[in-house]
């Protein structure tokens, strides 16, 4: 079974992602492997340089996390131009987890991927948990996570494909809207559903 966890920036998708592997769930972090991706691969963050400009670079030439974030989130063509670099390399490397994760049929694999319906993988999973809450509480989140205000907060979370849509297109929905104990009360029934699929 592998359960795909997705939902936009600031909406706990991660929280869920992790309490499904504190249960018992193998997890494929996306998140993790496209900062390997342009983190530890020399010619991809070279190609980035050069796509996006010096300025998302530290003086030894390695990628700045939070100058590319605010590259790339405030301009849809970078945006576009860092995808069509680090997307071919980040889903041939999700697909081999994938693959791998096959070969323990009655193991449960939590794929977390703020991009999933994005990038057009759902197809591969066998469920989607959609994770989502108010544009206001994402904002807030974020703004506090990244250090900017909830204004570029908001502006970030714009890129990514509308909350609803997700929601619409996912097998579970998980509103994260409470406090934790809430958001684990909620994923524990979505979890134990998950479960039973597995048996």
């Amino acid at each position: 079974m592998i359960a795909a966890v997705t939902g936009n920036m600031g909406s706990g998708k991660t929280s869920v992602a992790e309490l499904f592997a504190r249960w018992g769930a193998k997890r494929i972090d996306a998140d993790r492997i496209g900062r390997e991706v342009w983190e530890t691969d020399a010619e991809v963050a070279a190609r980035i340089v050069t796509a996006l400009g010096p300025s998302v670079a530290r003086p030894d030439g390695s990628l700045d996390r939070r100058l590319l974030g605010e590259a790339v989130f405030g301009d849809p063509e970078k945006l576009r131009l860092f995808d069509r670099i680090v997307q071919p390399i980040l889903l041939r490397k999700i697909r081999t987890e994938i693959r791998k994760a096959r070969g323990e049929p009655r193991a449960v694999y939590v794929l977390d991927a703020a991009l999933l319906y994005e990038w057009g993988i759902e197809e591969e999973v066998d469920r989607v948990v959609a994770v989502i809450a108010p544009p206001e509480t994402r904002a807030k989140r974020i703004a506090r996570r990244h250090g900017i205000s909830e204004e570029e907060a908001l502006r970030r979370a714009a890129c990514q494909m509308n909350e609803e849509e997700k929601a619409r297109r996912s097998d579970f929905v998980i509103e994260n809207d409470g406090t934790p104990a809430d958001l684990e009360e909620r994923a524990r029934e979505v979890w134990r559903a998950l479960q039973r699929e597995a048996e």
